[in-house]
């Protein structure tokens, strides 16, 4: 698995170990330039560093103007049409951000694009449909009947004209969502219209099944769905000139279509050694191991057990035992598959006091 270039450009130095760098945060913005130029200009400093790859934010179209990118609107807008009341995202214009990709890889830095394929929000439109309740706490429990629902499940995608991809997407392509316009309710509703098949058995079983996360939840088994997003990450390897993927939230994801999802990748793209690695959020290594042998090496794994022993220490201070730091963590079990990290945009708030 490619783990960033063989070798950095500036100044013949090589880089034995690889080095990422998370190159935003919640709350990130520059007074004067977008942000894919700000990192355009820090691209020197970080090779100086050492850096060899780069993890930037979703660059999708998100539902509103400075979204982050994780309220993903239209994967296939990286800045380039007129959609929400924007052309650019919150980091920029697609063309600064392939100018940006290009003076990193000038500088032996590969990019990695932060994926955000559970999830969809900022429809277009609502539509009417079944639906069936579930217990928010035990998703495999119904609180009631099937019932008729408006939902925002409607992406037309109107500013774009169908131009890269001209599938417009429906609740038929959805598993579930939490919001009820017509009664003004927020739950957890399965959709349970005609030819639905639920929740995929193939993620995580915390709340008995946890496919349903946020937003309104894709159904990566429909035909049209798997179709769009396997020809989508190809094609934004090759438009942006990055060279690998974060995969978020991925314990709420068909664990199948991912697979296919990388192994596509790495086929179109034309790169058998593809990086991706994947956030799969839980301190319990042993429920990250099934992960790791169902993907067989393609795809690596943020160690967040070995982040919670961090901020463990952090915060015993002289009383922790360092000895144990590497303890049921994903360094210790599989060191080929982990990334380790201290903090990240989600934990900063959570764990620094």
């Amino acid at each position: 698995m490619r783990r960033g270039p063989e070798t950095q450009q500036h100044e013949g130095l090589t880089a034995p170990n690889p080095l990422m760098i998370q190159f935003f945060t919640w709350d990130c913005s520059h007074p004067t330039m977008s942000w894919w130029k700000h990192f355009e200009s820090e691209v020197p400093h970080l090779a100086e560093l050492g850096v060899t790859q780069v993890w930037l934010p979703p660059p999708n179209k998100a539902m509103v103007p400075h979204g982050m990118g994780y309220d993903a609107y239209d994967l296939w807008d990286l800045g380039e049409f007129d959609q929400k009341d924007a052309i650019a995202t919150r980091w920029g214009t697609k063309d600064e951000l392939i100018a940006a990709a290009a003076t990193a890889r000038a500088h032996g830095i590969d990019i990695l694009i932060d994926a955000i394929l559970n999830h969809k929000i900022g429809a277009d439109r609502t539509e009417r449909f079944t639906a069936v309740p579930v217990d928010p706490n035990y998703r495999l429990r119904d609180l009631g009947p099937p019932q008729e629902i408006e939902g925002w499940t409607a992406f037309d995608y109107p500013g774009r004209h169908g131009k890269y991809s001209d599938l417009k997407w429906t609740h038929h392509h959805f598993t579930g969502l939490d919001w009820d316009q017509s009664t003004k309710t927020r739950g957890v509703f399965r959709i349970a219209s005609e030819n639905h098949q639920g929740w995929s058995d193939w993620v995580d079983k915390e709340l008995g099944n946890y496919d349903y996360l946020l937003g309104i939840d894709i159904d990566h088994r429909h035909p049209e769905v798997k179709k769009d997003l396997l020809a989508w990450g190809p094609w934004v390897l090759e438009t942006t000139g990055a060279m690998g993927f974060r995969l978020d939230a991925i314990k709420h994801m068909d664990r199948r279509f991912l697979l296919e999802f990388i192994k596509n990748a790495r086929k179109l793209h034309g790169r058998e050694n593809l990086f991706a690695v994947a956030e799969y959020w839980s301190a319990n290594v042993n429920l990250i191991k099934p992960y790791i042998r169902t993907f067989e090496s393609l795809l690596s794994f943020f160690d967040v057990p070995l982040h919670y022993n961090f901020h463990n220490a952090s915060k015993a201070g002289s009383k922790y035992d360092l000895r144990s730091i590497l303890d049921s963590t994903l360094i210790n079990f599989r060191p080929g598959d982990a990334v380790t990290f201290v903090d990240n945009h989600d934990t900063v708030s959570d764990t620094i006091d």
